[in-house]
């Protein structure tokens, strides 16, 4: 963010920092507590899927590109199709979750999981619990998932620009 000078006490802030507007803080702290996050690793069953069915909403941290094994594919399908708002995140610390690239991403979209960017899977939880306790439509919901907000993740930006 940027850089402080103990001695003179001058702070030097990055190009890219967000600085603060002289607005007035208009704060929404109503989250939305039935959302939760897992961790996805080799193996896992399906059935501990089967824990958060009746959530509002759920993210994953997923590997490399964002991904799941195929065998998790018919449960989050499920959590979809009965409303839970399921966010793709990627476990690796640098880089974008893309469901685009390979056939198990495409299928995780086909079975409406959303792409979470660049956001940690942390970040993801809170924005999603935040998102879901202020905007009651689905539809709408899952748009801000996909929108930077306040700096939670880096928009895109077309090749070479």
């Amino acid at each position: 963010i940027g850089r402080v000078e103990y001695p003179s006490r001058k702070v030097t802030l990055a190009q890219d920092a967000a600085r603060r507007g002289t607005r007035t803080l208009a704060l929404h702290e109503k989250l939305d507590p039935h959302c939760g996050l897992i961790q996805f690793f080799p193996g896992m069953s399906p059935d501990i899927l089967k824990a958060y069915e009746g959530y509002h909403g759920l993210v994953i941290a997923g590997t490399g590109l964002g991904h799941t094994s195929t065998t998790l594919i018919p449960q989050l399908r499920h959590l979809t199709d009965s409303g839970t708002l399921v966010i793709m995140t990627s476990q690796c610390m640098h880089g974008r979750v893309c469901d685009r690239v390979y056939d198990t991403g495409r299928d995780l979209l086909n079975a409406g999981v959303i792409e979470g960017g660049d956001m940690l899977a942390e970040v993801a939880l809170v924005k999603l619990m935040w998102v879901l306790g202020n905007e009651p439509d689905k539809q709408k919901a899952a748009t801000l998932m996909q929108e930077d907000l306040k700096g939670e993740c880096t928009r895109r930006s077309a090749h070479g620009l």
